[in-house]
């Protein structure tokens, strides 16, 4: 089974966010650093991302919400590479 590879992205943003959720093990060290970037506290209900570990048997869900502007914040923390931040390609006019 290939692995599925979601991109967020942003305009305003240099870095997409590549999300492979079969790599997940639900640590949810990506919804820490999330809630602190945007409250500055440990919010889990707070958090632009959400890891959702029993709705799937490989690895988790991982899904978003209207919070989130693909800041990749998460990425940068995910020690187990499901969250992945990755340089926009620039394109000659």
């Amino acid at each position: 089974m290939a692995n599925e590879v979601i991109i967020r992205s942003a305009k305003n943003r240099v870095y997409d966010l590549l999300v492979n959720a079969e790599k997940c093990s639900g640590c949810y060290t990506c919804q820490y650093r999330c809630s602190l970037r945007l409250t500055m506290l440990s919010a889990p209900a707070e958090t632009a991302i959400i890891i959702d570990r029993s709705a799937n048997q490989v690895g988790s869900v991982i899904s978003f919400t209207e919070k989130c502007d693909v800041c990749t914040i998460c990425a940068l923390f995910c020690p187990y590479g499901a969250l992945e931040r990755v340089k926009k390609e620039t394109v000659a006019s």
